[in-house]
């Protein structure tokens, strides 16, 4: 109805949560974490899943490809909408009907859109490296067993 007003969604982006965790103090909290904004972002459990578990290879080459960060006061996307592209860079997606240089500018592409502290982040999910202190792959197993072999 018109007249209703309804509370705006506000979604955190990933270098938020990853922020609230390193904040935490115990295990627990941390899990607790974990599990709240894994339930909530199937982009959070995809970023999970690329650092964590070691069956997830990118085809990608290493370091920090060369982009342009977004502006973090206007950025055109989110990694919760740009993670949908992950399947064009892991073996056994949908990668072998794309060409290396295709990946590649898609990959930054990605990085370009989202906010840059995100942009950081997904750099080093590539290269399977955790952000935070806080946060393992036993903590992960905590909170979603069985997510990360």
């Amino acid at each position: 109805m018109i007249t209703e007003h309804s509370q705006p969604t506000i979604h955190l982006q990933l270098f938020e949560i990853l922020d609230l965790i390193e904040k935490s103090k115990e295990e627990d909290e941390a899990v607790g974490i974990v599990q709240k904004f894994g339930k909530k972002y199937s982009s959070f459990l995809d970023y999970l899943r690329c650092v964590y578990d070691d069956r997830i290879v990118f085809l990608l080459p290493e370091g920090k490809p060369p982009y342009t960060p977004a502006d973090p006061t206007s950025v055109a996307s989110s990694w919760h909408k740009k993670h949908l592209h992950l399947k064009y860079f892991v073996r056994k997606g949908v990668s072998d009907d794309v060409g290396a240089i295709k990946r590649e500018s898609m990959f930054i592409g990605v990085l370009e859109s989202i906010h840059p502290e995100d942009a950081l982040i997904v750099c080093d999910m590539i290269q399977k490296k955790p952000t935070v202190s806080k946060l393992n792959k036993e903590i992960v197993n905590k909170a979603f067993p069985g997510l990360c072999e």
